[in-house]
């Protein structure tokens, strides 16, 4: 006989994992000047996404899925998300509710909230879940330039071994 299935336990994780994500980036944010009142983002962030997403060509749209209910930080990452398209003029966000809009939820692959697409002129399936700060940060302002080159800047080798995958990782 299996044991009962205990319900709840992945979203006490994933509100677990939030809240550890928002504190990070709250206790980053202790004692430095910010932007504005309101912004997540220290002056260094500020420069950094100014410079790193300031010159691209092409336009990138952060597309969020939030949800009316429990989820304590899609407003959160709402502002957070418009504070970098704010500061990068090629950078646009979009936001739905999960619950609203199944189907576009479903043809964006995005099941959870608060649920990130970056897309460019293709989509290339590049989803991020929560708020990206602390050492995700970096990694998402990147995604967001690569996203708008087209590029992912892989080593051709590393682009071969890649083609040659058969099947679904």
């Amino acid at each position: 006989m299996m044991p009962p299935v205990i319900s709840g336990w992945e979203t006490m994780i994933g509100k677990l994992c939030f809240a550890v994500a928002a504190l990070s980036l709250l206790l980053l944010s202790c004692g430095q000047k910010e932007e504005t009142a309101d912004s997540l983002l220290k002056e260094k962030d500020v420069e950094f996404v100014r410079e790193t997403l300031g010159e691209m060509e092409k336009d990138v749209r952060l597309v969020l899925a939030v949800s009316a209910r429990d989820c304590e930080f899609c407003s959160l990452t709402e502002g957070f998300l418009g504070d970098i398209a704010g500061l990068a003029p090629r950078v646009t966000l979009e936001t739905f509710d999960l619950g609203k809009e199944p189907a576009r939820a479903e043809a964006l692959g995005i099941d959870k909230a608060p649920g990130i697409a970056v897309i460019g002129e293709q989509d290339f399936g590049i989803r991020y879940y929560g708020l990206p700060s602390g050492y995700e940060f970096i990694a998402f302002i990147g995604t967001i330039r690569h996203v708008a080159n087209g590029d992912p800047g892989l080593l051709p080798e590393t682009e071969e071994a890649l083609a040659a995958v058969e099947k679904p990782v």
